[in-house]
């Protein structure tokens, strides 16, 4: 059983169980240079955003609820370099897209290895940046889940 869908990256919905979703954080980075002035403060000017970062982290626990196969298509998508689309969903059934997001990085720690060499929990962390080289819509963030 995965229960309901949380949120999702790409195709790979995470779940309140199975492919399950502890945190997601957001960092924005907006730079502003400092001018200098003669006889006074100096003057600050807004240099643009510079980047906008995620880290998703949670936990599977891959032989009483699955969700390893999703772990390894993220890590595949990253490999592949391709934009995944990062949806928050809500219990009225509405979500929001936060980003079209490319994958830089996939950490996994496995433990408590069975005598049959598989791990019974899987604590995982995704980071993501923003990629600002295409649009996109709810519609087709949507489809991507399908």
């Amino acid at each position: 059983m995965a229960g309901p869908i949380i949120a999702a990256l790409g195709p790979f919905a995470f779940t309140a169980y199975g492919f399950g979703l502890k945190t997601i954080s957001r960092s924005l980075k907006t730079p502003w240079a400092a001018i200098k002035v003669p006889g006074g403060l100096d003057r600050l000017q807004w240099m643009g955003g510079d980047s906008e970062t995620m880290r998703i982290e949670g936990v599977l626990f891959p032989a009483e609820f699955g969700g390893r196969t999703s772990l390894n298509g993220i890590s595949a998508a990253a490999k592949a370099g391709t934009p995944l689309h990062l949806i928050q969903l809500s219990a009225a059934n509405t979500g929001s897209i936060v980003a079209l997001c490319v994958i830089e990085g996939v950490d996994d720690e496995q433990s408590y290895i069975g005598p049959d060499g598989v791990p019974r929990k899987n604590a995982y962390s995704l980071d993501l940046k923003r990629y600002s080289g295409g649009s996109f819509s709810f519609a087709e963030a949507l489809a991507s889940l399908f």
